[in-house]
């Protein structure tokens, strides 16, 4: 799961860095503010709020674009034919933004080899 040699371990070190910056902060945020875990005010004004709702929307477009690349790139897996913690991780960063906020949305539509990998 973590690679046959010193490369491929630093190639999924390097994915799970980005499913925690460029996945998981963007994806728990418009989660919690879907389930109502943050309060609407805590965010200031509605403006602030829907200012913070867009700025998560566009960071996870951003990650799933990169992802969608990789994939498209790399196969059936984040590298390659087979899971490793890169796969793991990001699934796990993505699972509840994915079954609840993203599931509907253009973003699935957008990203289909997201979707798939996903599924």
């Amino acid at each position: 799961m973590m690679g046959n040699n010193f490369f491929e371990s630093c190639r999924i070190d390097t994915w799970l860095e980005f499913c925690s910056k460029e996945v998981e902060e963007p994806c728990c945020l418009l989660v919690w503010l879907a389930k109502g875990l943050i309060p609407k005010a805590s965010l200031g004004s509605d403006a602030q709020h829907e200012a913070a709702v867009i700025s998560a929307l566009y960071d996870v477009d951003r990650a799933l674009k990169k992802l969608e690349a990789q994939l498209k790139a790399s196969g059936v897996f984040v590298l390659g034919k087979e899971v490793t913690l890169a796969d793991v991780g990001l699934f796990c960063a993505l699972q509840e933004a994915m079954t609840t906020v993203l599931e509907q949305g253009p973003m699935t539509k957008n990203f289909p080899l997201v979707t798939k990998w996903f599924a």
